[in-house]
């Protein structure tokens, strides 16, 4: 309770200026989750000229500023089960398993808070894994011979894959609108195969479609009337940070609801509390298999307060409970120590707490036909098929600076103690980003942020082919006009964009050179990184040799050692080096694009203990980057520069609004992450958007990716979500095994350009204020493995 918690409170040196205040939310069980909720008041905050220079013009982060930029924040769910209009719901599946009947688990949750849908959304037209079931599958249903494999031949290009994967779409969207029709009709309609399923005419039925491996949410929206967006996260699927930004990127693209499915299946196992388990081998080891409770419960709450509108508790009309008696026939279930958390969350979530509007200011702007998913971060291959461009490696390289690389590919660390340790890990520029798409990319929507960064490629038959998927010069200069910072790429940026002097401020020859250079800076902020010569990168072998494997195909690897200069050849390990397999045996990878994406994941030999000829790079070397040149600059200035040659690297043409257009001028991925220019971009982009700073003992966020940091602005203030994402690992069939070293203690201070912080109070009893130092005005949390607090902040006027 929050009395507890306050009666643990202490007084902490401040970090800073401002409040402090001590909030010690340790639990005995350093795997349970515990819920700080502080309720917050705002006041309006005068205008603010701030700390010169700023990348992103300040604003006024009130309550009126973010029901503005992002209204009907939270649309309610459809297909309400008893015809509610409900922002916010918690829905179960598996209703209706062996004891667990409608009735029974309907009853139990009605007398202790768990389910708003007990037994799902029976009258939604749902389909789920679509795009999985389209690449991998030949779907048992009425649109198996639409999935890819029905086809004879690959597709010839992008546009030729996205063109399919429509086909299926809609195809499915028609069976499940038909199927929820037969239900009530009994007079079930299939769509005919290899016939053009129906179009976006007219008001369909809306559907509630959910992706998992694939991150097409988007394009459901785009293809029909779309009730609900939703992903389905745990399992074995990548990154739910990231699975978060695309949803509900797409559902504010769309205006609908999104609901995030949290699977209760991990590779194989299910967490189930019956005897002897109702998914037979999968149920073992009963109450131990499957995912950490310490994941559950945080992907549970960072759900809600990431602002979904719904979360779908998988299998939890089950594995919420005990295995029921045999004589408590007409009695509630007992919960399991998973219902404890469940009934945790509902009773948080149906408190008179306001959630308010979860502040995202930053949107990742994706090319149209990215057709991003197991293939690409796998296989580096777009739509599993084609090889990602020089643009697409550098969207997939700020993608993994965004969210820790191994995120991206949870699945590599299958069978290793570490595997679910990847599976939610936030990002050191706080979670501040959503995911959005050319499509649909109106004034209004792109206003809904603060700053629009462009990824991937945009040319060729990558911009969607049709003029409602590109990227319009208008909408860009709209949005700078409005005071909006537009960040885009002279390789593969929108064309609409690069081509226009009057948005760049300068002419771009089209050209891409190589520049030596030992550091880049900041020109604004004086920021140096030094350049990492000599960092590894992928290299072609040009021919086979006996270092390499038989199959001819396979001729790519890692460099590690050698000229840095030369990305061709390979002399055996004499003076080239490569990231080893083995003893005597490089990595070999069959694609460039393929290479590249294991190129931050993969797990190299060891050198120290292990030296050979092939390894072991000593690398002084110097450092070249690729950068694409300037033919002349307008009224655009230099924002980084490569030292000593002061050659750009990013230029910024500002306009007299306080919005600007960046143009980065990296040439490869290996020029982003030799010059780390992404890092020092995105930090300065998180100060000067997020009205929090935070220190991990005693060191800022951006040192390490150690603390998820969700902030939401509501009638009352800031509400402020801290997760401790460390220190728990948890194998399918083991219990979870907790580090007590990887307790943080979590600093939070107010930016002062957004006021001064004066009092919380603690929604959980009643808005009991909470002491604060009179001083320092500092809030210092000690955040256990696994934990997770919701703070608040109200501001003196």
């Amino acid at each position: 309770s929050c009395l507890a918690i306050i009666a643990d409170c202490a007084i902490a040196a401040p970090h800073r200026s401002l409040v402090a205040m001590v909030i010690s939310a340790v639990h005995s069980i350093p795997v349970r989750l515990a819920v700080l909720v502080v309720a917050c008041l705002v006041a309006p905050v005068g205008s603010y000229s701030g700390l010169q220079p700023r990348l992103v013009p300040w604003v006024n982060l009130s309550w009126s500023w973010a029901e503005h930029k992002v209204p009907n924040a939270h649309p309610p769910m459809p297909f309400d089960p008893s015809n509610r209009s409900l922002s916010w719901a918690i829905d179960a599946s598996s209703c209706g398993v062996g004891p667990f009947t409608p009735g029974a688990v309907s009853n139990t949750s009605d007398l202790l808070g768990l389910f708003d849908a007990p037994c799902g959304r029976p009258s939604a037209p749902y389909f789920g894994e679509w795009g999985y079931e389209f690449h991998h599958t030949s779907a048992s249903h009425g649109c198996n011979n639409l999935t890819n494999a029905a086809y004879a031949k690959p597709p010839t290009s992008r546009l030729d894959a996205a063109a399919r994967l429509r086909l299926y779409f809609l195809c499915r969207s028609a069976e499940a609108r038909n199927l929820t029709l037969a239900a009530k009709t009994a007079t079930p309609r299939r769509p005919q195969p290899r016939t053009e399923p129906p179009t976006r005419s007219g008001t369909p039925t809306p559907v509630d479609q959910l992706v998992g491996h694939y991150f097409y949410q988007h394009y459901g929206c785009q293809w029909t009337t779309c009730g609900i967006v939703a992903a389905e996260v745990g399992e074995n699927i990548d990154s739910i940070n990231a699975h978060f930004a695309f949803t509900r990127g797409a559902a504010r693209q769309y205006n609908v609801p999104w609901q995030i499915d949290f699977s209760a299946w991990y590779q194989g196992h299910i967490l189930d509390y019956t005897s002897p388990g109702f998914w037979g081998a999968a149920s073992q080891p009963r109450g131990i298999g499957g995912h950490s409770l310490s994941l559950f419960e945080r992907t549970y709450f960072a759900t809600f307060m990431a602002g979904a509108g719904s979360l779908i508790a998988e299998a939890g009309a089950v594995n919420w409970f005990l295995q029921p008696a045999a004589n408590a026939s007409g009695q509630p279930f007992v919960l399991s120590p998973l219902g404890t958390i469940g009934h945790q969350l509902y009773l948080l979530t149906h408190a008179p707490f306001p959630r308010g509007i979860p502040y995202v200011p930053v949107a990742l702007v994706l090319e149209q036909n990215h057709g991003m998913g197991l293939g690409w971060w796998y296989n580096g291959k777009a739509w599993d098929e084609f090889e990602l461009t020089a643009a697409e490696l550098m969207a997939s390289e700020t993608l993994r600076t965004v969210w820790p690389a191994a995120s991206w590919v949870v699945e590599q660390f299958i069978g290793t103690a570490s595997s679910e340790h990847h599976y939610m890990q936030g990002s050191k520029y706080g979670e501040l980003f959503d995911v959005l798409l050319p499509a649909n990319l109106t004034s209004q929507v792109l206003a809904k942020y603060r700053v629009a960064v462009f990824l991937g490629d945009f040319g060729g038959n990558n911009d969607g082919g049709s003029d409602d998927a590109k990227v319009g010069a208008g909408v860009v200069a709209a949005f700078v006009e409005a005071g909006g910072v537009a960040i885009v790429g002279a390789v593969g940026g929108p064309p609409s964009v690069i081509s226009n002097a009057t948005l760049t401020g300068a002419e771009l020859t089209g050209r891409q050179v190589q520049v030596q250079a030992t550091a880049l800076r900041d020109v604004e902020t004086g920021w140096t990184n030094q350049v990492q010569a000599g960092k590894p990168f992928c290299a072609s072998a040009q021919s086979s040799s006996q270092e390499m494997p038989s199959a001819a195909a396979v001729s790519y690897y890692i460099k590690t050692g050698g000229d840095p200069t030369v990305s061709r050849g390979w002399d055996g390990g004499n003076l080239d080096k490569c990231c080893r397999a083995s003893l005597q045996s490089c990595h070999w990878f069959s694609s460039l694009a393929t290479c590249q994406a294991a190129l931050r994941t993969v797990t190299c030999t060891s050198c120290s203990t292990s030296p050979s000829t092939i390894g072991c790079p000593a690398w002084p070397g110097n450092g070249s980057v690729l950068i694409a040149s300037v033919e002349q600059l307008q009224s655009a200035t230099p924002l980084l520069v490569l030292e000593p040659s002061q050659t750009p690297a990013a230029i910024i043409n500002r306009n007299p609004s306080g919005g600007a257009v960046v143009t980065l001028l990296a040439g490869s991925a290996e020029t982003l992450a030799n010059l780390q220019l992404l890092d020092g971009l995105l930090s300065r982009i998180y100060n000067d958007t997020a009205p929090v700073e935070v220190t991990i003992n005693g060191t800022s966020t951006a040192a390490g990716n150690l603390v998820q940091v969700m902030v939401n602005t509501s009638p009352a203030g800031y509400n402020v979500t801290l997760i401790n994402n460390n220190g728990v690992t948890k194998t399918p069939t083991t219990p979870e095994v907790i580090d007590p070293g990887s307790k943080l203690t979590v600093s939070l201070v107010l930016r002062p350009e957004y006021g001064t912080l004066r009092r919380a109070t603690c929604s959980r009893s009643g808005g009991t204020s909470l002491p604060l130092d009179p001083t320092t005005r500092a809030v210092t949390v000690s955040l256990a493995p696994g934990q997770l607090v919701i703070l608040g902040l109200e501001l003196e006027q």
